[in-house]
């Protein structure tokens, strides 16, 4: 699941995803609605930008799971 993509990399970078949001220039609580919606492009790109990481890491392996 993305969201939780992105709190691990929070967690593993020693930030919250409210500092997250602040410092990537995104609305707070946006990327919490990531839970239950999807992201728009912009914001995704954001996350991606600022963990110096391809927006493909985010988008990848959501349903790993499901395909075993």
């Amino acid at each position: 699941m993305l969201y939780e993509k992105i709190k691990k990399l929070c967690e593993e970078n020693g930030i919250s995803i409210r500092q997250l949001e602040r410092e990537a220039g995104i609305t707070p609580t946006i990327i919490s609605r990531w839970k239950t919606c999807s992201p728009n492009v912009i914001n995704l790109q954001k996350v991606a930008k600022y963990f110096d990481l391809p927006i493909d890491y985010f988008i990848e392996g959501d349903d790993e799971n499901e395909k075993e």
